[in-house]
Parts: structure tokens; C-alpha cells; sequence
């Protein structure tokens, strides 16, 4: 029977392994982005404006990957309506929020990623919803505990 729980579990191992990816391509993405620019184009003229978008991308990326860790982690010890997890969501946000302008001006060279800084900004304010709920919940949790 499938519940939250393993929901949660599934969650964590596919975020370990997605981690898992980023670290290698952290090492290989020049000969990746090579590999993937020929499929578009011979002119590998604003290749390096792709590397350099995807390093730049990369410290919020493991910071992002981090707190999702992290917060899973809390939710698999059922540790849900805790200060730590507002602050992890309002870092994710902060984490798709710094994306958005370097996808925005790599846009100019790669149409595609205005789509990424849209999506990112997108998710980045439905992340601060949710921290607010978080926060909003968690504040009535310590309220009702110091109630007799």
C-alpha cells in the first residue's frame, strides 16, 4: 500500500540522485554542452555563454538540492511544523529567485532559458506562499503546545 511515507522515502532517493547527476556534471559539463550544442548547431559560437549560465547556476542549484534533502528529511522524522522548515522553504525560494536574473540575460543568446527564468520565478513565489502557510501553521502549532 502506497502512503506518505513512501512518498517521502521515493522523494528523497530520487533528490540523492538527482544530486548524484549534478555532482558529475558539475565536472563534465563543458565536454556535456559540447555534446549537446552539436545536435543544434555547428556554430558552437555562444557555447561558453551556456557553460557559463550553468556554473553560475550551479551554487544555488546545491543549495536547492540541499534544502530539499534536508527538509525531506525533517518530514520523513515527522517533524513538519518546525521553524526549520520555514526557513528551508523561504531558502528555496531565495535559491529560484537568484536564478531568474542569469537565465534572464543568458535569454539573450538562448531564447529557451527566458522559459527557465519564467518557470523560476514562478516557483520561487509559490515557494513564498508556502513558507507563509509554513510559517502561519507552524506559529498556531507553538501557540496551541503552551496552551494548558
Amino acid at each position: 500500500m502506497w502512503n506518505s511515507r513512501k512518498s517521502i522515502i521515493l522523494s528523497l532517493v530520487a533528490t540523492i540522485i538527482l544530486a548524484a547527476i549534478f555532482s558529475v556534471l558539475i565536472f563534465t559539463a563543458p565536454a556535456f554542452f559540447k555534446w549537446c550544442y552539436s545536435f543544434l548547431d555547428n556554430n558552437i559560437k555562444y557555447y561558453s555563454v551556456l557553460v557559463k549560465t550553468f556554473y553560475a547556476c550551479c551554487i544555488p542549484a546545491a543549495c536547492t538540492l540541499t534544502a530539499i534533502i534536508k527538509l525531506l528529511i525533517n518530514l520523513k522524522r515527522d517533524e513538519v511544523f518546525i521553524w526549520q522548515n520555514v526557513w528551508l522553504l523561504r531558502a528555496l525560494s531565495w535559491c529560484c529567485f537568484s536564478v531568474v536574473p542569469i537565465t534572464f540575460a543568458a535569454g539573450f543568446y538562448f531564447f529557451s532559458l527566458y522559459f527557465i527564468s519564467v518557470a523560476a520565478a514562478f516557483v520561487a513565489l509559490i515557494l513564498r506562499v508556502l513558507k507563509n502557510i509554513m510559517a502561519a501553521a507552524t506559529q498556531i502549532k507553538q501557540e496551541n503546545e503552551l496552551t494548558i
